[in-house]
């Protein structure tokens, strides 16, 4: 196993990581310390809330103290920081705020089927990236395995329950991200299973896809609004999306790795 701790977790360093996890790796967590529901909820963040660095209702991340990788999976030591925020950033750049309140930390996406279909979000521009596509995602909350993150961006974005489909401590893929343009960290990618009845609007091509964004009012257009491809169009979809440039943050290589295990799974050819 190899080793770096938080300094070390650069852009380069965590793009090694993930060419070295493969897919299917598993992934252990341990924390710095033990959950202090007082000190991640209370004092502390009222005090930065006070200060109008972080927005009311933030809560400490799943940061990253050490992580030990290799071909046999990742463990990781968690450490809380804060969501990097820009005006924590420059609070904290200026020496008015600790430097151990931000740093690397982990963040997790959320592969959804059910049957033959595949949910996807179409980001707004309130996100900064108006019609490219997304699947459910979030920052890793203290305390709380990364799996189970997962499930709650799924319920959170797609308004329903679902199960892992891989055991909790196993992944399908990983791949690097920066986070506000500083902080390097690793984002795992869960498959999850649930009933998609509820969303009904259904996309083939591109072409239907610029037809849903252009159909969406300017509120609309300001969140994440899910949809589902049907698994026969997927990898057409995939290509045609890509080859427009829609692909919103990581979701590309995980997605079209998605495919792959779903056919190889249900031995599909699509």
């Amino acid at each position: 196993m190899k080793f770096l701790d938080r300094e070390s977790l650069t852009q380069k360093s965590m793009e090694e990581i993930c060419d070295c996890v493969k897919r299917g790796s598993r992934l252990r967590m341990e924390r710095s310390r033990p959950f202090d529901h007082d000190f991640f909820s209370g004092n502390e963040l009222n005090r930065l809330i006070d200060k109008g660095l972080i927005n009311e209702g933030s809560h400490l991340q799943q940061g990253i103290d050490q992580l030990f990788y290799g071909l046999e999976g990742v463990d990781i030591r968690e450490t809380p920081l804060q969501y990097p925020d820009n005006r924590l950033i420059k609070a904290v750049e200026e020496g008015d705020e600790p430097k151990d309140l931000l740093g690397p930390m982990t963040g997790v996406f959320a592969h959804v089927f059910q049957n033959d279909v595949y949910a996807v979000h179409v980001r707004g521009q309130g996100i900064s990236a108006p019609g490219k596509i997304q699947i459910a995602a979030g920052m890793g909350e203290y305390g709380v395995y990364p799996a189970v993150n997962a499930l709650k961006e799924v319920r959170e974005e797609l308004g329903m329950d679902a199960e892992l489909v891989l055991p909790y401590e196993r992944f399908l893929d990983v791949t690097p991200f920066m986070k506000a343009g500083k902080f390097s960290q690793p984002l795992f990618f869960y498959i999850a299973t649930g009933d998609l009845n509820h969303i009904t609007r259904i996309v083939r091509n591109n072409n239907e896809l610029e037809n849903f964004v252009t159909s969406m009012s300017e509120d609309k257009l300001k969140e994440a609004y899910p949809f589902l491809v049907p698994m026969e169009n997927l990898r057409d979809f995939l290509t045609e999306v890509d080859e427009k440039d829609k692909f919103y943050g990581s979701v590309k290589r995980t997605a079209f790795n998605f495919l792959d295990w779903y056919n190889q799974e249900f031995e599909k050819s699509y």
